[in-house]
């Protein structure tokens, strides 16, 4: 009878934990059961976020508040497109917008759910290492341990 082996751990770092972040909140943390609910909303969001046209959207947004024609112009592509894009990231909850006479003006949004925050959060740290999005030059991105404690944005990344 052959015998199993047990998988090797890799050894654990020696760099201290990071504090819990509020996402990871006990109080937050579904016990028992499914959190049907916020599963659902994570499953919207990721879908969200698998499509590069709506990442350069947040990626855009990502410096504050923009006209839809800006936006349009940007990532030149058809009126209706883009409008269909930013209605698909406002009903995630992922943007907000704002109407201004005949002009309408989008922000990103800032989810209850904190679990929603920190992936808004890293969703925009990984746009930040991508060429031509336009969140390199964000300064006030979330800075996680690939970018290393204090560093500051490079637009080479």
């Amino acid at each position: 009878m052959a015998t199993r082996s047990t998988p090797r751990r890799r050894p654990v770092s020696s760099r201290a934990a990071a504090p819990a972040a509020p996402c990871c909140d006990p109080d937050v943390v579904s016990r028992g059961g499914v959190d049907a609910k916020r599963l659902g909303a994570l499953e919207r969001t990721f879908k969200a976020l698998a499509d590069q046209t709506r990442l350069r959207i947040i990626a855009l947004l990502s410096g504050g508040e923009v006209c839809v024609c800006d936006i349009q112009a940007a990532l030149g592509i058809p009126q209706p497109r883009t409008s269909r894009h930013l209605a698909y990231l406002r009903r995630v909850g992922l943007v907000a917008d704002r109407k201004d006479g005949l002009w309408v003006h989008y922000r990103l949004a800032n989810p209850e759910d904190p679990v929603l925050q920190a992936l808004l959060s890293g969703a925009l740290h990984c746009l930040h290492h991508v060429r031509g999005t336009g969140a390199a030059d964000d300064a006030s991105v979330l800075r996680l341990p690939c970018c290393g404690a204090g560093a500051k944005p490079s637009s080479a990344s």
